[in-house]
């Protein structure tokens, strides 16, 4: 469950805010919430930050009903979690539009309907959730839950990329590689393998180690940039464990 630790709040805890929470003001409501949960200025205390959650939630505070979501996500019940997440999904929070649309895939917390998944992941995805539009992007470029359609996921990598996501990159120069949704293009594809790279693609890396090694679609032959790629792809391994995970995912 994505949350609100990845938000940048600069604030240590003061008397006015738990004053203002007492007078029922949402924000401050919710505010103590997540100081209590993360252990700003004073002690964790999950069962408070649930508490100051809950009445925030009440009030109609959306970042709030998310929050509280997930702590009944955490407590696994997926009812009220549900309950919460769909709350906070129809006043336009994104991270909630995804995790809902997760639970209408799953069938957690509520009956299976693949229909109102999709509608949840293209509305976070509109919105600039980048783990809603890559999604969605593998889906029409799998044809999973909708037919394939190689040029609408093309366009939603090209979005992840321009957000700076590795594996949009990694999956345009694939495209083009293979020509799929585009007319094969080595030139364009070899690009593509160079931004993804230096995004951290692993699988990109691999590529362009091949590609330098023979010299071949689109690529100089150069040893020296092969063997450094095939030192970075190496690396990677030897510093994190999930890589070769990852990098499956990666592969077409």
């Amino acid at each position: 469950c994505y949350h609100l630790s990845t938000l940048h709040i600069d604030f240590m805890y003061t008397k006015d805010i738990e004053n203002l929470a007492l007078a029922q003001m949402p924000d401050a409501e919710f505010l103590l919430g997540f100081m209590f949960e993360y252990g700003y200025g004073r002690d964790k205390d999950i069962d408070q930050a649930f508490s100051y959650y809950e009445r925030a939630a009440e009030r109609g505070h959306a970042f709030a009903q998310y929050a509280l979501a997930c702590l009944f996500a955490a407590r696994d019940n997926p009812h009220e979690a549900f309950n919460w997440y769909t709350r906070a999904a129809k006043q336009g929070h994104i991270l909630a539009q995804y995790e809902l649309a997760g639970y209408y895939k799953f069938g957690v917390g509520v009956e299976s309907d693949k229909q109102t998944y999709m509608k949840w992941l293209e509305k976070s995805a509109e919105a600039g959730c980048i783990n809603a539009i890559s999604e969605l992007a593998f889906i029409h470029y799998e044809g999973n839950e909708t037919p394939q359609d190689y040029k609408k996921a093309i366009l939603l990598f090209e979005k992840m990329a321009t957000m700076g996501n590795k594996d949009g990159a990694y999956m345009i120069a694939i495209m083009y590689d293979e020509g799929k949704g585009v007319q094969i293009d080595n030139n364009i594809a070899f690009e593509w393998y160079k931004k993804a790279a230096d995004l951290g693609s692993m699988g990109a890396h691999m590529q362009l180690s091949y590609l330098y090694e023979k010299g071949i679609n689109g690529a100089p032959f150069d040893p020296k940039k092969a063997k450094e790629h095939q030192k970075l792809f190496e690396q990677a391994i030897r510093n994190d464990s999930t890589t070769f995970r990852r990098l499956s995912q990666e592969l077409p």
